[in-house]
């Protein structure tokens, strides 16, 4: 029963036909001959701002699905990766680009939600440390730049979203009737940087990962390392409150300056 179970997972998330009640989506797929967007080269980034997050290059033709299936009421397969935003910096994220491409010919999203969760420091049974936790950020319903027929998103959040310094993870929707337009996914990378990414399937459409966790624990093929992405915005530095010591130093070295300009002036 085990073995059969097993087989039935595999079959699931390498998209295989089988006999079922409703339509089966594949969680992970390999580009095909004649997809929209095969070629995940030349890297697109985000655009205006200062370049934040640049995981745009080194894109595999492997990808896995974030989407949420407008024709099965909404069900869900996410899939997200993390970013960091350095200490003593502040950063507003204005521009998302994720690389992806349409299995179908003609293929289009209905619209793309934008989510950013803080990091989950209890993480998942295949990446202790670091997993999606606490929504901080969502931008739904955005329509990309170049339109919902192109599977490279470039996206403007409405609105902006401000992070402090620390772990986060952006998940990218693709809001799809799979029924006419099939699936989009996101192109994975090869190279990784921080936690690898993870994948959840809320809804069972997919059973190996009803809550976040990482690809390989998923059953997705290897490598799996990140996704590929770019966010651009604003970054700020965050300069330390003062205490009240802090005010007294501060006070005495601007009186010290101040007296030796006096000084040095009578002295002319």
């Amino acid at each position: 029963m085990i073995a059969r179970s097993r087989r039935r997972s595999f079959a699931l998330v390498c998209g295989l036909t089988i006999a079922a009640a409703a339509p089966l989506h594949p969680l992970h797929a390999a580009v095909r001959p004649g997809a929209v967007g095969d070629a995940p080269t030349p890297p697109i980034r985000a655009g205006a701002g200062m370049l934040l997050v640049d995981q745009s290059t080194g894109c595999s033709a492997s990808s896995t699905a974030s989407q949420r299936f407008t024709n099965l009421g909404g069900a869900l397969l996410q899939s997200a990766d993390d970013f960091q935003v350095p200490a003593s910096r502040s950063w507003t994220l204005q521009t998302v680009m994720v690389s992806g491409f349409f299995p179908k010919a003609g293929a289009m999203a209905q619209s793309v939600d934008v989510l950013v969760y803080a990091n989950n420091p209890a993480g998942s049974s295949g990446s202790p440390g670091g997993a999606p936790g606490v929504l901080v950020c969502s931008s739904p319903a955005l329509v990309p730049a170049g339109g919902l027929g192109s599977p490279n998103f470039v996206l403007t959040l409405t609105p902006p979203c401000h992070l402090g310094p620390g772990t986060y993870w952006l998940s990218v929707i693709a809001n799809q009737n799979a029924a006419t337009n099939g699936q989009w996914f996101w192109f994975e990378r090869a190279s990784s940087a921080g936690y690898p990414f993870q994948v959840q399937d809320p809804n069972g459409l997919v059973p190996t990962c009803p809550s976040w966790d990482t690809a390989a624990v998923c059953g997705l093929p290897a490598p799996q390392h990140d996704l590929c992405f770019s966010v651009s915005g604003v970054e700020s530095v965050d300069i330390p409150a003062l205490g009240g010591t802090g005010m007294v130093v501060l006070s005495l070295l601007l009186a010290a300056a101040g007296l030796g300009l006096f000084r040095a002036h009578r002295g002319a």
